[in-house]
């Protein structure tokens, strides 16, 4: 066996080990276990899996022995410590099990249940104050777990059992003060974060969350106290300078809280809240600058402007910039810059897109011109001229970010500040770029700038949203889980990751992921048509057609305006065969669409479809003609094609189609094999075994492609490719009738008799299987031919016996002679040969073969003084049964 082929061996009895683990089947997978080890005696996993099912059979020394096992070769193997330490406790081996479960502490600081086995341990050798402190350690990682994933219930439940054995009462109050935050139980979070601020051990995280919560209570004054300790320490800490900047706003100190706000704004913090307490204030501060100007005080008229802007009052900006434009004073660049920002907020982006213009070709833009400017043709889908502009734009990240006195997420900073985060700025610029090449379905690229953008700033967790979504593009899909984890992490919401986690489950046909992953999506968006939209097709995929049906169903009572949902809809119906409702659903899909597009054309295929499963094979072929008439056409559409002259018996009208299918996807398994059943039915073996074997290597269902390869051996007669294939089958599926059947008569054919008879030997076990109970007649003369071959003419009789209890047949008379003619029977094999010429008179057919036996038998039976003659004129008359 090759190495793949070995591997391959050792993946399969491993999972159904696991699997019959898991049904508890464990007698069934410690043979598993035990081929595993045969197959790969080096590998530390199969001495694991061996151990794990001892220690489910309570088999507390083998298990032990077999991690000692997977330990030596793999001495970091965590999983097999934690287990051997499990089996060392179970066997009251209590200091060597806590030596074990303390190196797992060490490297797997964050599993609770070894922190749980140490407690134990200390409990058996009562130490009591140990026990306590790793059961309250234990207790405190199952509560955070539970505050990462939002199961609050189970937080209080794992807060109650470490309040039990609290041996750390500042961690303890710290951890519940946010359970209470994420309820909303301000009034405890304060009480709580008191007692620990207090303390000699409170941290940046903990005046943070007491400030968030006076916050909410409208503690204003205090909030600020708190979130200004913040910044005493880290005068950049964004959370803490979005509190102030509210704080001082609900207080009333405008300018304050203005100041604030720029700083805010300098550390790209785009917070929702931040931006609309913002906006409530620049009124304020508008009509502030206006009256200092009026006496005399040197104010810039783009600061009025950008005031009115924040309050995305474009109309108000547009009237303020008038009486500049009808004095003929021409607008300088940062009132340019005002005006197309008023022109985006009245909807005027044609307008808008001509003054940026302006600027960036009077080299008068910087990046939040060039920025502005990419916005605007994305909104109008120009995609191409996006990436132009933002790729112009790249020689600013090493200038000043505004030529006219703006800059880039800062409005309100001079100049000067425009520096204060270059590597978040440069970073943005990428993630632009890189959203930009996504759009326009470039995804190297965009990965390319998507990481040239996480390399300035790994704090913008958007930057590995888009990334994650981008190798989800790529079908990277363990790559793009992980930056989706990530970006959690850096606080991007945790329903949109949820959303694509649950379509990157989707993608790798997981199911039970992606329904976990949308179950949990229903506590933040309530009758979504999207999400049930994807769980239909998650069900569809997962071939539970009913299921599918009832989320589409929903999606569409939620208001889906997705026609893909009628679409996919349609197709589930056709499954179903409910055709009439498949073709209203298709039909409403394809209206959609103008004639001879890409989606119009998508819904004309499936509409194909639909007549094909009704064997409307004329009405589908024109469809289809029409389909692939089109420049949309895909590999699957000339497949279809070839579908529906092939099940309508046009064999050689199928195999162009099916040609073209290969043209586009030379991998197309399904349509190598489709083509080979056509050449099987035209005769054509040798093409059809290449078709077969294509379609078994392209990787779809490949024990079945060579199945039927091995058959088109063997209506070959080449019966060492039957025997070679139905081995290569054997690699994907289990043995069955079929297949021992064919390599019986194969074997036969090579005159290898012996395995031909262990081939028909494990036949017998299937006494159950219809098959069986059709051909048994057939596969007892299949052996009475083996012992034929090996001379065993008593064996062979035998087993011929046992044919005929079946049924009498021709062939089995026919061997019945060849018997007795080697035993030297002669005047019994002239008998049978005679009831065999007869069954051939009567059916018309050829009887030649038995004259010339029956001449044959006759010379002998002359020899040994038979009188061959007189008998056949004695029974003249008499039936072939009284002959036998």
């Amino acid at each position: 066996m090759s190495q793949e082929a070995s591997n391959n061996q050792f993946d399969i009895h491993y999972q159904n080990a696991w699997d019959l683990v898991e049904q508890k089947d464990l007698e069934n997978a410690l043979i598993e276990a035990n081929a595993c080890i045969v197959l790969d005696a080096d590998n530390p996993n199969a001495y694991y899996l061996r151990g794990y099912v001892y220690s489910a059979m309570e088999n507390w020394p083998a298990a032990i022995e077999n991690f000692n096992q997977a330990l030596d070769i793999a001495p970091e193997f965590i999983h097999a410590l934690y287990y051997r330490g499990m089996a060392l406790f179970k066997e009251g081996q209590v200091e060597e099990a806590l030596e074990d479960f303390l190196q797992c502490a060490n490297t797997w600081p964050t599993h609770g249940p070894t922190r749980i086995s140490i407690a134990n341990c200390y409990d058996a050798m009562e130490e009591q104050e140990q026990a306590d402190k790793y059961a309250f350690e234990a207790q405190m990682i199952f509560a955070r777990e539970a505050l990462q994933n939002g199961q609050f219930e189970r937080m209080a439940q794992h807060l109650q059992e470490a309040e039990q054995c609290c041996c750390n009462r500042t961690a303890f109050n710290r951890l519940k003060a946010k359970y209470h935050l994420a309820l909303g139980q301000f009034e405890e979070v304060v009480l709580l974060l008191h007692t620990v601020i207090e303390s000699e051990e409170a941290n940046q995280y903990d005046y943070l969350d007491r400030a968030d919560a006076l916050m909410e209570m409208a503690r204003y004054e205090k909030a600020l106290a708190d979130y200004s300790t913040i910044l005493q320490t880290d005068a950049e800490r964004v959370d803490a300078l979005r509190g102030v900047a509210l704080c001082q706003i609900h207080l009333g100190n405008y300018p304050q809280g203005i100041s604030f706000l720029k700083k805010l704004y300098t550390s790209y913090d785009f917070d929702l809240h931040a931006r609309i307490y913002y906006f409530d204030a620049n009124q304020k501060y508008a009509e502030f600058l206006l009256a200092a100007a009026q006496q005399g005080k040197p104010v810039q008229m783009h600061e009025v402007a950008q005031c009115y802007i924040n309050m995305e009052n474009g109309e108000k900006c547009l009237s303020f910039l008038e009486p500049f434009e009808q004095h003929g004073a021409p607008l300088d660049a940062a009132l340019q810059t005002m005006k197309a920002k008023a022109l985006k907020l009245c909807n005027r982006n044609n307008e808008a897109i001509e003054v940026y213009q302006q600027l960036v070709e009077s080299k008068e833009a910087g990046l939040e011109e060039y920025f502005d400017l990419a916005e605007l043709l994305h909104q109008n889908r120009a995609y191409t001229e996006e990436v132009t502009v933002l790729e112009a734009a790249e020689p600013l990240l090493e200038g000043p970010e505004s030529n006219g006195g703006l800059h880039f997420d800062n409005l309100l900073d001079s100049l000067e500040d425009s520096f204060n985060q270059p590597s978040t700025t440069k970073a943005q610029y990428y993630l632009r770029l890189g959203l930009a090449y996504m759009r326009l379905g470039n995804n190297p690229k965009a990965l390319g700038q998507l990481d040239l953008a996480h390399a300035c700033d790994e704090t913008l967790g958007t930057v590995l949203y888009e990334r994650a979504r981008v190798y989800m593009d790529l079908n990277e899909f363990d790559r793009s889980l992980e930056d989706f984890a990530h970006a959690r992490k850096l606080k991007v919401s945790h329903a949109m990751v949820l959303f694509q986690e649950a379509w990157v489950y989707y993608y790798q046909k997981d199911t039970d992921k992606a329904i976990e992953a949308i179950e949990e999506l229903g506590n933040y968006y309530n009758q979504s048509s999207n999400i049930a939209h994807l769980e239909g097709m998650v069900w569809q995929d997962a071939q539970e057609y009913e299921k599918a049906l009832e989320a589409y169903n929903r999606s569409i009572a939620y208001g889906s305006n997705d026609p893909y949902t009628w679409r996919n809809r349609g197709v589930v119906y056709r499954v179903l065969e409910h055709y009439y409702e498949a073709s209203e659903d298709l039909q409403e899909f394809i209206k959609n669409y103008e004639f001879g597009s890409s989606d119009y054309i998508n819904g004309m295929s499936q509409l194909g479809w639909l007549y094909y499963a009704e064997q409307k094979y004329e009405k589908a072929a024109n469809i289809m003609q029409e389909v692939i008439a089109s420049s949309y056409a895909e590999a699957s559409d000339y497949r279809l094609l070839g579908e529906i002259y092939k099940n309508d018996k046009k064999y050689e009208e199928a195999l162009p189609y099916f040609d073209k299918a290969l043209e586009f996807q030379q991998d197309f398994g399904i349509a190598h094999a489709s083509k080979a059943n056509c050449l099987m039915q035209l005769n054509r073996y040798q093409e059809a075994l290449k078709g077969y074997v294509s379609a078994a290597e392209s990787g779809e269902d490949p024990g079945f492609h060579y199945q039927n390869a091995a058959f088109t051996c063997f209506k070959m007669h080449d019966h060492q490719g039957v025997i070679k294939y139905i081995f290569k089958s054997y690699e994907f599926r289990t043995e069955d009738y079929w297949a021992m059947n064919r390599l019986g008569e194969a074997y036969l054919g090579l005159q290898q008799y012996e395995k031909a008879l262990v081939e028909y030997t494990k036949i017998h076990k299937l006494k159950d299987d219809e098959q069986y109970k059709r051909d048994a007649w057939r596969l007892y003369t299949h052996q009475a031919k083996c012992y034929l071959g090996l001379n065993q003419y008593e064996e062979a009789k035998k087993y011929l016996i046992l044919s005929m209890g079946f049924g009498d047949y021709l062939e089995q008379y026919k061997l019945l002679a060849n018997i007795s003619e080697a035993e030297g029977n002669y005047l019994d094999a002239y008998t049978c040969y005679q009831y065999c010429m007869l069954i051939f008179q009567h059916e018309g057919s050829d009887a030649s073969e038995m004259e010339e036996k029956m001449k044959k038998l006759a010379h002998y039976a002359e020899e040994y003084q038979y009188t061959m003659k007189n008998d056949t004129e004695t029974s003249s008359g008499n039936t072939a049964e009284a002959w036998l």
